[in-house]
């Protein structure tokens, strides 16, 4: 299938994503007390913490390793990488569940805990190795199963009224396991059970890259989640609650604007792989692909943000309790934030395909240290809205340093000048059309009504022609 209409149903299945993100999300907040809802955010960053460090940097080791090899040797490296992170993610649960062991047995959710740390694990890595082999229908499609199926058996704890915190993770369960029968029935069962055992060779061989990764997955980690374990410190679950609520809709939008990257990711990996192997053309192929995917993600990210933070207060209205609009303080301080993960992600996939990982885990040790410290000294002050701040500010200078590394003559994404304004003036409009919608148009859905299609027609100044010719060409 080509690009265009590969990009077009993966399109279509992240739309059918983000409608059903905010669904869920609505469901949870409104039915779960805000500890209730803080609870199940910070069971969320254990099984976070589990997954992020003691997978031992193998999904950066494989997505380096696997693009453009053979079947056989696809599944050779993937079989032997998912053992190890499944025994390791087994040790660190028991570690989380020794410190934890009495909020997760109050609330009955010890066994969820275990059970969803497996799934997690491995869907994580059966879709990626999905986007390994450039399916990127199978990998979008079981996103949103993985994701997202889990809507239907909560829409009926809701209707039952019986939506508490063990129901959430059933739900979420239940989409899981449907995500994880898909991708193995798709999968070839025969090579990947061949290949799920230990390797002592394979083990020395990849943990001598991956193991230095480690850190950067656990910078990444730490700069996501620190917050909410000094919040957890010197505040409550009701704190932690706030601020995962305000995050979550940050977080919907950075993976939104990743798209285009996520979509092109298999294409130019393999682009660079042949030019480095010698195929002088790829090169500037492989630069077209990384302008086309810079440029869109940016246009993606800040509309929907411009959108979403100049209504805000009346989405928050639709979308969860009273007490959330507190949180409008958090949501301003973390408008930048989805840019800056964006800039330090793509910078960073720049980086692993040169090689150049030595320096990732300083860069990531130096935006958590900043990130730790400005968290301690502000939380107990300002509490969730400081480490909102804090976060942006991380990742503000996670992306500064990263850019550093990525000025190569190979790497030819940046915009021109002229790019650069008609990006400056799409966002102008859009800034201005919700300043005065907002100003004379009484009513949410009536506001969208007329702005939408402001914001649809601005996309003409950053819409290029030959952007569909090259994107044809992949």
């Amino acid at each position: 299938m080509g690009i265009i209409r590969t990009f077009s149903v993966v399109f279509i299945l992240n739309v059918i994503d983000y409608f059903l993100a905010p669904i869920t999300t609505i469901l949870v907040a409104k039915n779960l007390t805000v500890a209730e809802y803080g609870l199940f955010s910070w069971i969320g960053t254990l099984i976070g913490f589990v997954t992020t460090f003691f997978t031992l940097g193998l999904g950066q080791y494989n997505y380096r390793t696997i693009p453009g090899r053979s079947l056989d040797e696809q599944y050779r490296v993937f079989g032997r990488s998912l053992f190890i992170e499944l025994a390791f993610s087994l040790v660190g649960a028991l570690g989380v569940v020794v410190w934890m062991h009495d909020d997760l047995l109050k609330a009955g959710l010890l066994a969820f805990f275990f059970l969803r740390l497996l799934f997690v694990v491995l869907n994580n890595e059966l879709m990626r190795f999905a986007g390994f082999q450039k399916k990127n229908i199978l990998k979008s499609v079981t996103a949103v199963i993985d994701s997202r199926a889990w809507f239907l058996p909560l829409v009926v704890f809701y209707l039952l009224r019986r939506i508490t915190v063990p129901t959430v993770f059933v739900s979420m369960l239940v989409g899981n396991l449907i995500s994880l029968v898909v991708l193995l029935a798709v999968s070839d069962r025969r090579r990947l059970v061949a290949n799920l055992r230990p390797d002592v060779s394979f083990a020395k061989e990849a943990l001598k890259i991956s193991l230095p990764l480690v850190l950067v997955d656990m910078g990444m980690y730490l700069q996501e989640m620190a917050g909410r374990y000094i919040l957890k410190i010197y505040g409550s679950y009701e704190a932690i609650g706030l601020f995962a609520f305000a995050y979550s809709w940050f977080a919907l939008i950075f993976k939104f604007g990743m798209l285009f990257i996520y979509t092109l990711q298999p294409y130019f990996s393999e682009t660079y792989h042949h030019w480095q192997a010698g195929d002088d053309g790829a090169l500037a192929k492989f630069n077209n692909q990384l302008k086309v995917g810079f440029r869109y993600s940016l246009v993606l990210l800040g509309g929907v943000l411009v959108f979403f933070i100049m209504n805000y207060e009346d989405v928050i209205v639709l979308v969860g309790k009273a007490q959330y609009k507190a949180t409008i303080a958090a949501a301003w301080c973390l408008v930048p934030y989805p840019v800056f993960m964006f800039l330090s992600y793509f910078n960073q996939i720049l980086m692993v395909l040169k090689g150049r990982t030595r320096v990732l885990p300083l860069f990531y040790a130096l935006a958590a240290i900043f990130n730790i410290g400005l968290n301690f000294l502000l939380v107990p002050s300002y509490g969730y809205a400081a480490a909102a701040l804090v976060s942006t500010l991380s990742y503000g200078i996670l992306a500064a340093l990263l850019s550093t590394q990525t000025r190569d003559k190979e790497f030819r994404f940046r915009m021109n000048r002229r790019e650069v304004l008609e990006l400056v003036g799409f966002f102008a409009i859009l800034v201005a059309a919700n300043y005065l919608g907002n100003f004379f148009i009484p009513g949410f859905w009536l506001r969208m009504a007329a702005v939408l299609p402001i914001g649809g027609l601005s996309l003409l100044l950053v819409i290029k022609r030959r952007d569909l010719a090259i994107a044809k060409s992949f």
